[in-house]
């Protein structure tokens, strides 16, 4: 009985309006501060995001090895799924030699004439669920005392998949507290505020503190965590 059995194919944010207009009013002396944020990469847990697995198929032709001419023959084909889950689309294809008439049922099976001569019989198969079978039937006959033989391929549809990739990033707010006037010869503290409203953590993060007659003042800040604020602050 022939039989074939393929293998198992297995920022940064601005200030608000209000607060701009709430800042326009500060001393010329009062500091400025500048936001960078240079982060590029963000730790983010890694986790299996698509796994895809092919039905293990066995397909098979069962009918007797030895046949008289002019004399109809039944050939049986069976496909098996072994496997766990469930098959979506496969073609099975059967072809026979010129000078063997090929009967089959053709609701079922769509048959074709190849350049030499051959008989190509396919037949398609929507779905087969895990651990089930179908089975299908086709009469062949010889016309000539002559051996011959019977060829079988079959074919899986491709399986797609898709994995969405979701994006975060950081967002930072900057918001400075601090006297508006400054009286000569009395210390100023200034409180600046670096709030992360994204929803990644922000990291080397560089602020620059302009100060009249000091010159700049730069502060780094290995990492904001998502909703944390990091506190500065300057006499």
């Amino acid at each position: 009985v022939p039989r074939v059995q393929p293998p198992v194919n297995k920022s940064s944010i601005l200030p608000t309006k209000a607060e701009e207009e709430k800042q326009k009013d500060v001393a010329e002396a009062r500091p400025f501060g500048t936001l960078n944020n240079k982060s590029k990469a963000f730790d983010v847990a890694s986790v299996q995001r698509m796994n895809m697995h092919s039905p293990g198929v066995q397909v098979q032709v069962n009918g007797p090895e030895t046949i008289a001419v002019a004399t109809p023959s039944v050939y049986e084909i069976v496909a098996i799924n072994r496997d766990t889950v469930d098959l979506n689309g496969l073609a099975l294809r059967l072809e026979v030699p010129e000078g063997v008439q090929v009967q089959a049922d053709k609701n079922l099976f769509n048959i074709e004439k190849a350049p030499d001569g051959a008989t190509l019989v396919t037949w398609g198969i929507e779905k087969l669920s895990a651990g089930e079978h179908v089975k299908a039937s086709v009469n062949l006959t010889s016309r000539k005392d002559v051996d011959f033989a019977i060829g079988l391929d079959w074919t899986l549809i491709p399986i797609s998949q898709q994995a969405k990739v979701s994006v975060i990033a950081p967002a930072l707010r900057v918001s400075i507290d601090g006297p508006q006037d400054e009286i000569y010869g009395k210390t100023n503290t200034y409180r600046i505020r670096i709030l992360n409203e994204g929803k990644a953590a922000a990291r080397d993060v560089q602020f620059q503190l302009s100060i009249p007659k000091m010159g700049p003042q730069q502060t780094d800040i290995d990492r904001i965590e998502p909703g944390k604020e990091e506190i500065l602050e300057y006499d």
